[in-house]
This record gives structure tokens, sequence and C-alpha cells, in this order.
């Protein structure tokens, strides 16, 4: 039998990762060839340098509603999680806080040393998760963790977030949008519960909210105005822009040295948060990427004059939606993972179960007919099952996820459809 082959190598592996938007690259490399000083130096090369780092730390800000003062440039999103959360849980004031807290039980209220409290939702990025169980490990019984429970639609439970809150909280992350299955969370609603809970406790700056919004910069727009959080995270490589840089907002009222320190130490650049050579032409090209993700974006309010929704994000609702409904019309028993609601699921994301199917086999066999996608996270490397579809399953689960981007078409998906459909016949 002969196998079923796209006309060309079909990729769905978006939320893994974009490719460098040829607009993005010419960016970059007229920056690398013009502008190649260090720009902590004092010459002309190093003032041009960092003029046009400073440039792009406005405009990115001008893109998320933020002070220019507020945007570090970082390594990747990952360091910047990193530095959001181990940069709060060292400062000197996080724990002197905490020493001075009314205990929530009268056990703890007889320790002179009481444990920070951090809550992370149950679906977060293995960059926040692994992170805070390693450093429980690490810091023993001066850190407690605990995990925010989401609804089977893949929504963090407020109510749980309510009722885990303590004097002791000093950190609160929920991810903007899950990476696996492109759920929106309520960040908006996330951060009012934290704030009333401070004024209730008489707290003016504990808990502080973190939210990990690498996969919301492409489809949503953040204003950082009217959020209410103090940190939050971005990742270039989810936006087109180039591999090895990441941003970090903090909101000015996280002082540098007394709510949050630097987690790797050898330099005063960042304002001192983050050491190292910032690197210009990559940071040129995060902003170049931003700009265009909200130029191109739209929404579906954006309307042109004869009345119909324009942008990214509603063309690529309309494949994705597309997608799902011949799926589950196809293919009895496919589950889709994460809300169905649309203000709950983010444009490009299709994070399904199909029954009684190895989906790691599935996905090989995918590759082998020219579609690229994914079963889970790809840095959950070495696990067999999704923690996220474990989370809103309360059972172990697989799922593939399909995510679309700027280049696929529906083509693309009616031909993935059609090899969806040739490995399922094979494999009944």
């Amino acid at each position: 039998m002969k196998l079923f082959r796209p006309r060309k190598e079909v990729y769905l592996d978006f939320a893994s990762i974009t490719p460098v938007d040829p607009r993005v690259m010419k960016e970059i490399v007229r920056v690398t060839n013009k502008v190649y000083a260090n720009p902590s130096s004092l010459h002309r090369g190093g003032v041009a340098a960092k003029a046009i780092m400073e440039a792009s730390r406005h405009s990115v800000a001008e893109v998320l509603h933020a002070h220019a003062d507020e945007i570090f440039f970082t390594g990747s999103g990952t360091e910047a999680n990193n530095i959001a959360i181990q940069g709060v849980l060292l400062a000197p004031e996080t724990r002197a806080y905490v020493a001075h807290t009314k205990s929530s039980t009268p056990a703890e209220s007889v320790k002179s040393n009481k444990p920070m409290h951090v809550l992370v939702s149950a679906i977060e990025h293995a960059s926040v998760l692994e992170q805070v169980d390693e450093l429980s490990k690490r810091l023993g019984n001066t850190i407690v963790v605990e995990q925010i429970l989401v609804h089977e639609n893949g929504i963090v439970n407020l109510d749980c977030l309510k009722t885990l809150l303590r004097p002791e909280t000093v950190l609160v992350s929920v991810m903007m949008v899950n990476n696996e299955i492109g759920t929106i969370q309520p960040i908006h609603s996330v951060a009012k519960v934290v704030r009333d809970y401070r004024k209730s406790i008489g707290s003016v700056y504990y808990p502080f909210v973190h939210t990990d919004a690498c996969q919301a910069a492409l489809y949503m727009d953040i204003n950082l105005e009217k959020l209410g959080v103090d940190l939050l995270t971005l990742d270039s490589n989810k936006v087109y822009g180039p591999r090895g840089l990441g941003v970090l907002y903090k909101k000015r009222s996280v002082e540098i040295g007394k709510f949050i320190v630097p987690v790797l130490l050898g330099g005063g650049q960042e304002d001192g948060l983050r050491p190292s050579t910032e690197n210009v032409p990559a940071i040129a090209g995060f902003t170049k990427a931003m700009a265009i993700a909200r130029d191109e974006r739209g929404s579906s309010e954006d309307k042109t004059g004869d009345g119909i929704a324009t942008g990214e994000v509603v063309r690529l609702t309309k494949l994705r939606d597309y997608f799902i409904k011949t799926l589950i019309h196809r293919h009895a028993g496919t589950r889709v993972n994460g809300s169905h609601a649309p203000h709950e699921r983010i444009a490009n994301n299709v994070n399904v179960t199909f029954p009684n199917i190895d989906h790691e086999y599935f996905v090989l066999e995918l590759d082998a007919r020219g579609v690229a996608c994914s079963t889970k996270s790809a840095c959950l490397r070495d696990a067999d099952t999704s923690y996220v579809i474990t989370a809103i399953r309360n059972t172990e689960g697989q799922s593939v996820r399909f995510s679309l981007g700027r280049t696929t078409t529906k083509r693309d998906i009616d031909e993935t459809l059609k090899i969806i459909d040739e490995i399922m016949l094979l494999h009944v």
C-alpha cells in the first residue's frame, strides 16, 4: 500500500518553537553587522549598541503597556522564570516578611523559622514545577510548595487558590496560556484574588503574582496596566524571534536587592538583576518580532469596513475549529483536551486524545509521512505521560498536540487529516 504524503512537509509544532521570521532575521543581521560593540563600553560603538538596546526596551514596554525600566532581557523564558521565582524566594525581605507573619496554625506559631509558602498551578511549565520542586529539596523545611488544582477543562480553580492562600504565602505562579492544552488562564482574576487577600491580612506586597506568558504573546494583547501581576516572563522563540532571548517584566515596586535578587552573579548588567553581556542583535530581533505580532494578530473584535473580523487570531481560530470538528466527526471517541470555549483556548492549539492507540507511536507515524507535531511538551523528553493530562483527568493519559502557525493553511490541515485517517485505518 502506497502511503499518502503531503505536497510539502507540514509543521504543526509551533508551540514548541517558531521559525525566525525573515523580517526579524533581516533586523538581526543589520544590527549584527553595524552595531557589534559591547553596550557597556564607553566608546562610540558601545554607546550606539546601548542606544539600540534601550530603544528596544522602550518598544517592548510599549507593546506590553509597561514602563521601560520594568523590562529586563534574559537568555530565555526559562531563565526569566528562574529569576522571577528564585529571585523572590532568596530575597532578604521575603524571609523577613515570613518571620513576622502571624502563622495560620498554632503549631507553626511557635516556630522561629517559619517556611515560605509558594503556590503554583498543577499544569505549570516544567521550568516552574521542576524548579520549585528542586528548591523545596535544597531549602528543606524553609519552603513549602503546594499546587493549585485545575478544573477538568484545564482552567485553574480559583476557589482552590482562595483556600490555599495563607499569611506565609510569598509567591503565586500561574501561567497565562498552558503550553500543552492551550487553555487561557484567568490571570486578572488570579491577581484580584491575591490582591484581595493581601488587603485582608494587611500586606502591601506579598504574595507576589508571577505569570509565564511565553505562549500568550503571539495571540493575546498583554496589558500589564490592567493585568495586575508583579512578574511576567516571555520567550523570543515562541514569537518568531531569535533563539536565546527572553524577557522578565518586573513591576517597579518589586525592588531589586530587597524583594528580588539576581540568580546569576558576575556583572551589573540589567540594573544588576541579570549579569552577562546583553545580546543586542537578538534583543533587536525580539523587539521586531513583538511588533509584528501586535500588528498582525488582530482579534475577533477587529472589523473591516465590510464587517468581517480580520487578523491572524481569527484565521487560526477558524482553522483550529475546523480541525477539531473534523477529527471528532471522523474518529469516534476522540477527546479534546482543555476548554472548548473560544475565550478559554488559544487560537492555534489542538490537543486531542485518540482512543486505543499509542500516541508516541502515532506521532512517529505522522512524522514518517511528513507531519511534525508533539505528544507533550518538548521539555518532558523522559516522561511517558503528560502531567497536564493527568491533572485534568485524575488519571495518567496521553495526547497529541497540533499547534498551528503563520504558514499553516487549510490544505495543510486537510492533508494532515487524510494522513490521520490512513494511520487509524491501518491500526484498527
